[in-house]
């Protein structure tokens, strides 16, 4: 996440449309847009083979190349500002994985979707998974604040999601075509701006106070 580009292991079995990792990659995506984070490229793993899928952002609003680069920037941050940039990451990381937790029937419970042994992005191995990236994202904030940003986090996915699931499934349906869309791609798929701020999707409606 700290460099802009997320990737996580697809394996389609051979003949198959993988719908399910174009609805992961649509949601983070998704996610990126809404959160202004840039599209460069989005790329589908192709049907039938084993490779990596990717949504490659235009910038990440934690920056550094490694956890001690990573502290020093959180650390030049005010709390409210550090609160609303991780919350921002969360969102975009976690959109994967909840928009095709929807598709598979959980609803947006991206946790009971990570037991199911067939789910291979939450297994062990390089590279890190959504949720190793989760894990590591959440932990920025002052320790007070984790699990009221980790919580707001996830409500404002599954808002964001539900509001914007249309989009979800056209994008979807454009990366099972053509596998690789570009950032003004996107865009054309889309056809819009992002409609409501970030403190308007909250769970239940509640104002998202950082």
């Amino acid at each position: 996440m700290v460099d802009g580009r997320k990737f996580y292991r697809v394996v389609t079995p051979a003949g198959q449309v993988p719908r399910d990792a174009a609805v992961h990659e649509a949601g983070h995506t998704i996610g990126a847009w809404w959160t202004g984070k840039g599209i460069t490229q989005v790329v589908l793993c192709p049907a039938g083979e084993s490779g990596l899928s990717f949504t490659e952002c235009e910038r990440s609003y934690i920056e550094g190349s490694d956890a001690q680069s990573v502290a020093a920037f959180c650390k030049k941050l005010a709390r409210k500002e550090l609160n609303e940039r991780v919350t921002r990451e969360l969102v975009q990381c976690m959109a994967g994985p909840m928009a095709e937790a929807k598709l598979k029937g959980y609803g947006f419970a991206w946790q009971a979707m990570a037991m199911d042994p067939g789910y291979r992005e939450w297994r062990e191995g390089d590279p890190p998974s959504d949720l190793h990236a989760w894990t590591a994202t959440s932990h920025l904030p002052k320790p007070k604040d984790r699990a009221r940003v980790a919580n707001a986090s996830i409500g404002v996915c599954a808002n964001m999601l539900a509001f914007y699931w249309e989009h979800v499934e056209t994008l979807a349906a454009a990366l099972q075509q053509r596998h690789t869309l570009s950032g003004a791609d996107v865009l054309a798929v889309i056809g819009e701006a992002p409609r409501e701020p970030l403190c308007k999707l909250t769970m239940g409606g509640a104002m998202l106070t950082l």
